[in-house]
């Protein structure tokens, strides 16, 4: 693709360190190991450089990290509601003001967070289902620390929009799974084009494989739209067992 697919790959979301640092943490004062504060000192850093220097309404720092977005506000969450004490000054903040942007960007039909709100209804150019699977994981994380009700409940419609615009709830009409049978039980229409079988790892062929979801070019309801890439990824699943975790914390009034 010409080396464009810069940024939006999404490598390694900002703060996605976070809370390995803080669990190196708790492993060392655990077993006495030298320094342990060295772990929750540089969490603290990393979450204080997000604080300072991340723009939300600069989609490349959200949407844009695709299938890897959901370290960034659940580990922020993470450590605000495990270390208030130690958390850098803003950070609560912080986390509201990207639920403010996340809301901002889902007043449409489908309720489905956009890209930004100029042309791109999904990140440009590549497959972004990784990234609405994520999603009812960070939105939860940040309805646990919004107190705004109306804001909670969007949050929370927003999470559930999710996870219905995967399934079906599309322009396409389809849900994501191009092979649903083998382990998404009850899907009328899957995914209709895939990529070739026992091609990439044979990820086509694993239970639980999840493919593809409309581009900007099938939206608002362009059925017809041009398809992209269709392709199983490790990551998609993932991002989607985060997601599942969370919500079921989420249901028991627990966290992780």
């Amino acid at each position: 693709m010409g080396g464009l697919l810069h940024p939006y790959k999404g490598l390694h979301a900002p703060g996605h360190s976070i809370m390995p640092n803080l669990l190196m943490h708790e492993v060392a004062k655990r077993d006495g190991l030298a320094a342990p504060e060295r772990y929750l000192n540089a969490a603290v850093k990393q979450a204080e450089w997000v604080v300072k220097n991340l723009d939300w309404t600069d989609p490349r720092s959200t949407k844009g990290h695709r299938m890897s977005e959901h370290r960034t506000i659940p580990n922020l969450v993470w450590m605000l509601r495990k270390y208030p004490q130690q958390a850098p000054a803003g950070l609560k903040e912080k986390i509201e003001a990207w639920a403010d942007v996340a809301i901002s960007r889902t007043e449409n039909m489908w309720d489905f967070r956009r890209y930004d709100l100029d042309e791109h209804w999904t990140i440009p150019k590549i497959n972004d289902v990784g990234n609405s699977l994520g999603l009812p994981a960070i939105a939860t994380a940040a309805s646990w620390v919004v107190e705004d009700p109306k804001k909670k409940q969007r949050l929370t419609e927003i999470a559930v929009s999710s996870i219905d615009h995967v399934f079906g709830r599309n322009p396409r009409l389809a849900a994501a799974p191009h092979i649903p049978e083998p382990s998404f039980h009850g899907i009328e229409r899957g995914w209709p084009i895939g990529h070739k079988l026992n091609i990439c790892v044979r990820l086509e062929l694993c239970r639980g494989s999840i493919s593809a979801s409309p581009g900007s070019e099938m939206y608002p309801f362009q059925t017809e739209g041009v398809y992209r890439h269709a392709e199983g990824w490790v990551n998609y699943g993932a991002a989607w067992c985060i997601s599942l975790a969370y919500l079921s914390f989420d249901g028991d009034g627990t966290m992780p």
